[in-house]
């Protein structure tokens, strides 16, 4: 099915991407040419050796996670732990700072929950679609930003590579 993408199409029409994510849904929304343009970018950051960079990265993360919870006695494992090491690894292989992981968390938590609704419903949801909007406006106006700020830097991460 990967192979034959003319036949197992994951491209969404039109009117789906405009009630969705729009064109930031490159990676899961579309087929070649497009999807194997980014495809190539995104290759070279996750092979074994790329990822394994990201040990000491990983390392001090899941050490944070522990710190900020040894001293309470428990642990909420996804929102105390897990959201902290994801979060973090993720903003740190796009190069993004630690004092903007809560608005990447908050919207990717937004999308996340309700994403595929607003595409698979038969009828419209005008609130799921406002809150898609407003997600696709917030992140994709800091995501701009974000790939301007690392044109002028020398910081390797993703996000510089399509910058």
């Amino acid at each position: 099915m990967l192979a034959d993408w003319e036949n197992w199409s994951s491209e969404r029409s039109e009117e789906k991407k405009a009630r969705g994510l729009g064109p930031a849904s490159i990676m899961l929304g579309n087929d070649p040419p497009l999807h194997t343009k980014y495809r190539k970018i995104m290759v070279p950051h996750f092979t074994p050796q790329s990822v394994r960079g990201y040990d000491a990265v990983i390392s001090r993360l899941v050490d944070e996670a522990v710190e900020a919870c040894v001293d309470t006695g428990e642990i909420d494992f996804v929102e105390q732990f897990s959201q902290h090491v994801t979060t973090g690894l993720i903003c740190e292989i796009c190069g993004i700072p630690a004092e903007d992981r809560g608005l990447i968390r908050r919207n990717s938590i937004l999308i996340s929950e309700i994403y595929g609704k607003g595409l698979f419903w038969k009828e419209p949801h005008p609130e799921v679609e406002a809150i898609v909007t407003g997600v696709s406006v917030e992140l994709g106006g800091y995501l701009i930003g974000h790939v301007e700020r690392l044109k002028n830097t020398d910081k390797p991460s993703v996000m510089s590579a399509i910058a």
